[in-house]
């Protein structure tokens, strides 16, 4: 199955869309419940990271994710979302194209120049189903969660990391940003956007 994660909020909705009586309370309803049939609906620029499983099991499972993504794309490019779609591994051991919370690059980097899939681009799904077959050579020991933290730090600006310093030692996001390499730091630039929902999928 799919996790949904969302990390950082933009401007989002839930269910605003869906029609019906302004009386309907469960259109709005915000106990976090999951009960919306919907789901929750974001609007605006949202940036959306898949973290993939690399493990030595993991083919066949890989192989059904990129068969179940052409509803994905062709819901998200009808949305007229300002999306990006980009994809990580669970591998945070091992260096490598997509692994340590860098974002996959379809040229092979493996840090830097990350492929970033958007509305505009040529084949979002032939892009994505390329990525998502990340291959099986990865650690056994997933760390999907820590690395999706570590590919937000990644994203982050020059900026930022100048005033990371400036965070309570027991800020967590200090803690695990902090053990990223200097050169590694800018692995994700571009894809974290300043007032986007960022979403991760598991």
């Amino acid at each position: 199955g799919l996790c949904v994660i969302v990390a950082s909020c933009g401007p989002s909705s839930r269910g605003r869309d869906r029609g019906g009586d302004d009386d309907d309370d469960s259109a709005d309803d915000d106990d976090g419940s999951g009960d919306d049939d919907d789901g929750p609906s974001v609007q605006g620029p949202t940036d959306i990271l898949l973290v993939v499983d690399n493990s030595n099991s993991m083919q066949q499972i890989q192989e059904e994710l990129a068969a179940d993504l052409a509803p994905l794309v062709a819901e998200l490019v009808a949305s007229e979302v300002d999306f990006q779609l980009g994809v990580t591994t669970t591998d945070v051991d091992n260096g490598g194209n997509g692994n340590q919370g860098n974002i996959r690059s379809l040229d092979g980097a493996d840090c830097g120049n990350p492929t970033i899939i958007h509305p505009d681009s040529q084949d979002p799904l032939g892009e994505l189903v390329d990525l998502v077959l990340v291959g099986v050579e990865g650690t056994g020991s997933e760390r999907g969660t820590y690395a999706a933290a570590l590919a937000l730090c990644k994203g982050k600006s020059e900026a930022w990391w100048s005033q990371l310093e400036d965070l309570p030692d027991q800020s967590p996001v200090k803690q695990v940003c902090s053990l990223i390499p200097s050169a590694q730091q800018g692995c994700n630039q571009g894809f974290f956007r300043e007032g986007a929902a960022s979403v991760v999928v598991m």
